[in-house]
């Protein structure tokens, strides 16, 4: 083991040792924000990314997709409409529940002309509708077909509507 990586490796050995908790990483410049949307640079968007999940996500290995916060899903013969069955045991950080109702209020959230995220707005104008059909069901449905549908759907990092409260302030 490289003498830079001998105190990470000894704290791997350790009997209480966990993956995950810090990431230590240094930045060529300040973040002017994280906050999930209106942050535009490559470094927020770095953070976001270890602290946001997705419905579904790409196996590094098979490129397969795999659920994360979505345990199931299906698509219409058309292409129209996907159903995410969500995972029951996916919380937030301060311990609240992710059910469908943050997947729609994501959605609604992003859609919100106030909100300064018109690139992502931009893309999820193909979707009709988001809503929830029960507590760990939410429906996708589509405008037209799209060859990257499961995509989009899938894979926009979801919000808890706890967020609702910053917005409102």
């Amino acid at each position: 083991v490289a003498p830079a990586f001998q105190r990470a490796y000894a704290a791997t050995k350790m009997p209480d040792y966990a993956q995950g908790d810090w990431s230590v990483e240094a930045f060529g410049t300040n973040l002017k924000t994280i906050t999930p949307l209106v942050s535009a640079d490559a470094y927020a968007a770095n953070v976001q990314s270890y602290v946001q999940e997705s419905l579904i996500t790409r196996n590094p290995d098979t490129l397969a997709w795999e659920g994360l916060i979505a345990k199931s899903w299906t698509v219409s013969d058309d292409g129209l409409t996907i159903s995410f069955d969500l995972r029951d045991d996916v919380n937030f950080s301060d311990g609240q529940p992710l059910t469908a109702d943050d997947v729609v209020f994501t959605f609604n959230f992003i859609m919100t002309d106030a909100i300064q995220a018109p690139r992502d707005r931009a893309y999820l104008q193909k979707i009709q509708s988001v809503k929830a059909e029960g507590k760990y069901r939410v429906v996708f449905t589509y405008k037209e077909p799209y060859f990257e549908a499961l995509s989009l759907a899938g894979g926009m990092a979801i919000i808890s509507t706890g967020t609702k409260t910053l917005q409102d302030q």
